[in-house]
């Protein structure tokens, strides 16, 4: 008998580039989720920790070496050798041991010998003709910004805080909020392979004179 499921085998995202800055350079650009990817590498990768050279000690030293990788590399892309890819990763192989590889400090194949956080593909990040968003899309998505006044110069900011206003999972540093850890939801083996996930809480808009790039024309 012939199954009738349907898998979604891929999806299609738009990430503006002001918001990957946002979200990688400040929410999640803290030692409390750097700390959060290299447990999981030590708890839930062993043997990428132990090629890495880290033994039972070797948290500080993993944090460390995380710190010295660029937060993208290059911006806005996140599927190169930086922290970022490494902190998506992270998350997918709490439940994926196939996405331990990804976020190992050194470089390391994958089982399908894939070098994945290791020299981004510069994939098309925006909108144009190149890209599999339809026209349809993009009238969509332009409607949408023309609607709340989001110009080609916009760009996102944290909404300001006091200490215990932020949303659980983050902290008020520095009169911002910035991740204390990871999502906890936890993706299974079965699961499609999200390259963008992200999550943020809520932010402001306002415009920055000779920002380009922030957004797709």
């Amino acid at each position: 008998m012939i199954s009738s499921l349907r898998y979604i085998s891929n999806i299609e995202v738009y990430i503006p580039a002001a918001y990957s800055e946002f979200y990688f350079n400040s929410l999640v650009n803290t030692n409390a989720v750097r700390r959060y990817v290299c447990e999981t590498m030590r708890d839930a990768c062993p043997a990428t920790w132990a090629a890495n050279g880290y033994d039972e000690a070797g948290l500080a030293a993993c944090v460390g070496a995380l710190e010295g990788l660029p937060v993208h590399e290059p911006a806005p892309w996140f599927d190169g050798d930086s922290q970022s890819c490494r902190s998506v990763h992270a998350f997918m192989a709490t439940g994926n041991a196939k996405h331990c590889p990804h976020i190992s400090v050194a470089p390391m194949a994958d089982g399908d010998g894939a070098l994945k956080c290791y020299a981004s593909a510069r994939a098309d990040v925006t909108m144009g003709p190149q890209s599999a968003f339809t026209d349809f899309d993009r009238k969509f998505y332009g409607d949408y910004k023309l609607a709340r006044n989001m110009t080609a110069d916009y760009v996102l900011r944290p909404i300001s805080c006091a200490p215990g206003a932020c949303p659980v999972g983050f902290a008020c540093e520095d009169g911002i909020c910035t991740a204390e850890h990871a999502p906890s939801a936890q993706p299974t083996s079965e699961s499609y392979e999200p390259t963008t996930d992200t999550y943020a809480p809520t932010t402001v808009q306002e415009k920055r004179p000779g920002l380009r790039g922030a957004a797709a024309n």
